[in-house]
């Protein structure tokens, strides 16, 4: 059966078609309405199982029968039909900030501009400004927004690197003649997003090697097909470079294509010092070459302690592994809670109940349920006289299983005024309160500074959530000046989220090491909407593993009591 969440996108899909389109306006509206009236809808399987959609306020007849269409066959003709109607370059335009529908249907019917090459020429040539309502700032934020676009058109999240890369491998495994197999580049060192997939294979014959993966007719399209080297392109466009080397370069040869360049450049100058010469295929020392048999002997070698592929990005590591002093960085084992959970009382898809089961099951602790509040009304934010039966049935959970399962948490929307969205008569019947801006992102750096810092002033915020507002390849951060709020997060003992959402994965690890230093203290959490989303945790550590955070930096790898009292510190 299809789920709520899916029949919601392809409702607002069809309402952005149909004025794509210039269909009637009203007609635009009862999509976009009936998207609407689902979020709200907590009995949405048996509804559409016993096929009384129409009972739902919004929701007519023709509207119900394409529901249960696509319940049956995945699709909605006429949807798809006037998909197929309209220009793909028309659904890039929209993915630029500032560009909705309306606009995106003017361009087109006025000015011809059907994709983002001639939207970016009109602004550069000045066409666009004699389009009524299409003035000089609106044009300014057009053209960072395609410059945003194709900066980030052929990167991909972690999360579908990650599940390629798998895939790839498992089909690679299946040929002989191969000993080894590993991945490499910055998905080995968990970039938070990658162009391309580096893997790397030993055989005692790379040449076979070669020559069987060259005859495999899973992988679409072959770029380049040699002895040690060959790259080609997934159905999906999806650029995979495999190189091949004999067993005892195996190693050397995985730290050099894991990189960064930065880092192997930095190595190969140290190197030098002791009289070595260190490539892909071993460390040569007169005239001897010297074939490790692992990473850490390799760093041994030079006189340095092993540096994890994560913090191989030429920012000081090197420095630390001579001194002994890389962190014993943080581990998925390391987390006892899971923070940052939403249920069916707002977007989730699990109720309170089904989160305490998965505990039990899970080798975690507890989880803090974070709802959203009321202003999310995208997401089916609270509202306040739905807040006490919310609380009240996490201590009914908790009673039931005879220990804190769950714990009392929102996801709080920080206003535009920096107001949190409750009042605090409100917020302090919470054990945790998240701030996040899902809101006003275009403000500028003063104001959304100055936003910030309010929220961080309340007494009741414990953690600033998904800072910077970004979606990687979808969305540009919001500006703030990063100084103050994190350190007045910091003098607050506001904590900071480390959003595991492969889309959001900030706050950016660059900026992790330093904040550290500084005193501030983190969370891991997934965002999560589905039990199935909080595996995404796991991309979580990798950023903080690349901001050099160990166990002690991280507030959920403590028990639930002692989660809580470190949570409040200075704040209480």
């Amino acid at each position: 059966m299809i789920t709520k969440e899916d029949v919601i996108k392809k409702l607002e899909l069809f309402s952005t078609c149909l004025e794509l389109s210039g269909a009637n306006i009203f007609k635009v509206r009862a999509y976009h309405n009936a998207s609407i009236s689902l979020e709200s809808v907590q009995n949405f399987k048996e509804l559409i199982g016993e096929r009384k959609l129409h009972t739902i306020r919004g929701i007519g007849n023709d509207i119900s029968h394409q529901i249960y269409e696509l319940n049956e066959t995945g699709n909605i003709k006429a949807l798809k039909d006037l998909k197929s109607s309209l220009p793909d370059g028309l659904f890039y335009m929209l993915k630029i900030e500032g560009l909705g529908p309306k606009r995106v249907r003017a361009l087109y019917k006025e000015l011809k501009i059907d994709n983002l090459k001639k939207l970016k020429k009109a602004c550069e040539g000045g066409t666009l400004l004699k389009l009524n309502g299409f003035g000089p700032v609106l044009r300014s934020n057009i053209l960072k927004g395609i410059e945003f676009l194709e900066k980030n058109s052929q990167r991909y999240t972690v999360d579908i690197a990650t599940d390629i890369s798998e895939k790839v491998i498992k089909k690679l495994k299946t040929l002989s003649k191969i000993s080894k197999i590993e991945i490499a580049g910055s998905l080995r060192r968990k970039r938070e997003t990658v162009k391309d997939i580096d893997i790397l294979i030993s055989g005692a014959s790379p040449d076979e090697v070669s020559k069987k993966i060259s005859d495999m007719k899973e992988f679409k399209e072959f770029i380049s097909k040699g002895d040690t080297k060959i790259s080609f392109k997934l159905r999906n466009g999806f650029h995979v470079d495999i190189r091949i080397v004999k067993d005892n370069e195996f190693v050397t040869a995985l730290h050099h294509f894991t990189g960064s360049k930065e880092h192997n450049v930095q190595l190969r100058h140290l190197s030098k010092e002791f009289d070595i010469k260190i490539n892909e295929y071993g460390l040569e020392k007169k005239e001897k070459v010297i074939h490790p048999e692992s990473e850490e002997e390799l760093f041994n070698i030079l006189n340095m302690e092993y540096i994890p592929p994560e913090l191989r990005e030429g920012r000081g590591e090197l420095e630390a592994a001579k001194k002994n002093r890389i962190p014993k960085l943080i581990q998925l084992s390391d987390l006892k809670g899971i923070v940052h959970v939403h249920t069916l009382f707002s977007d989730g898809k699990n109720t309170l109940e089904e989160l305490a089961d998965f505990v039990k099951r899970s080798g975690f602790s507890y989880i803090v349920v974070t709802d959203h509040s009321q202003s999310s009304r995208i997401a089916n934010g609270m509202k306040l006289d739905k807040l006490h039966f919310y609380l009240s049935e996490i201590d009914s959970i908790n009673k039931k299983y005879g220990e804190k399962l769950l714990v009392k948490g929102i996801e709080c929307d920080i206003l535009t005024s920096g107001e949190l969205d409750y009042p605090n008569h409100v917020l302090e019947n919470f054990e945790v309160v998240i701030g996040s801006v899902h809101s006003g992102f275009s403000m500028d750096k003063a104001s959304m500074t100055k936003r910030l810092l309010r929220a961080i002033d309340n007494p009741y915020m414990n953690v600033l959530g998904h800072i910077s507002g970004r979606l990687l390849t979808k969305r540009k951060a919001y500006d703030f000046d990063k100084e103050k709020v994190f350190s007045s997060a910091i003098d607050s003992g506001v904590y900071l989220e480390i959003n595991s959402n492969p889309y959001r994965l900030d706050v950016d690890w660059r900026y992790i090491k330093n904040l550290k230093e500084a005193g501030m203290k983190f969370l891991i959490t997934p965002d999560a909407h589905s039990i199935e989303d909080i595996e995404n945790i796991k991309y979580g550590v990798g950023i903080a593993r690349k901001g050099w955070l160990e166990e002690k930096d991280v507030i959920n790898t403590h028990e639930v009591y002692d989660f809580l009292k470190a949570l409040k510190g200075v704040k209480a």
